[in-house]
């Protein structure tokens, strides 16, 4: 299965939004040093070589975008947030 998890390492809840070049906007919520998954083989109009974009919404109105990862069927793609509220990056795909 092609899946997205992301670990939020900062102490604050995020909210993650994931997106592909044809594909409506989906989001989840990512409480403090928790993760959130996103299963993109049944997130319709995902294609293999779609890029993956990220953008990471903290509650301090920062927010960070990672277009790291192209989409292949049956992948696992894993990023984390880390830092601070204030001061944090998208690291991934890993």
């Amino acid at each position: 299965m092609g899946q997205v998890n992301v670990r939020n390492n900062v102490t604050a809840d995020v909210t993650v939004k994931i997106k592909g070049p044809d594909t409506p906007e989906t989001s989840g919520k990512c409480h403090a040093r928790q993760s959130v998954a996103f299963d993109l083989d049944k997130m319709v109009g995902w294609k293999a070589g779609d890029q993956i974009s990220i953008s990471v919404h903290a509650n301090g109105g920062v927010t960070r975008h990672n277009n790291a990862g192209q989409y292949q069927p049956g992948r696992e793609y894993r990023y984390s947030i880390d830092g601070t509220l204030t001061a944090f990056a998208i690291n991934g795909p890993k």
